[in-house]
């Protein structure tokens, strides 16, 4: 997207049937119990939404209410917003401005990856 490779893994699949019609979603689970939280629910938000966007124009169509982020430490769960557009542009966005500053940006001293370029 804009130059940059989105990854999503899932923690779970989920499947809806109903009679003919099957539809699909996904559960990641957020194991943030450390004391700082104040980026958790923004954090829940956006990878619930990330989960809809890569399972759309799959084999089977995807639900937004099928489609989660669980907090682990708060026992909640947050799922993907029916509005999504926003977000959809907040990301493309963000995929740019990556894209842009990546030619600039060097490994950190104790890179052990692969070849960085």
């Amino acid at each position: 997207m804009a130059g940059v490779r989105i990854n999503v893994s899932l923690d779970a699949s989920v499947i809806e049937a109903k009679g003919e019609t099957s539809s699909a979603g996904g559960i990641v689970l957020l194991y943030a119990f450390a004391v700082d939280r104040s980026d958790v629910a923004g954090r829940l938000s956006a990878a619930s939404n990330l989960i809809f966007w890569a399972l759309e124009g799959g084999q089977m169509p995807a639900l937004p209410r099928l489609c989660m982020a669980v907090d682990l430490a708060e026992k909640s769960i947050v799922k993907a917003s029916d509005s999504f557009q926003r977000f959809r542009e907040r990301v493309t966005d963000s995929c740019s401005e990556a894209a842009a500053r990546w030619e600039f940006i060097e490994p950190p001293s104790d890179y052990d990856g692969p070849d960085w370029r």
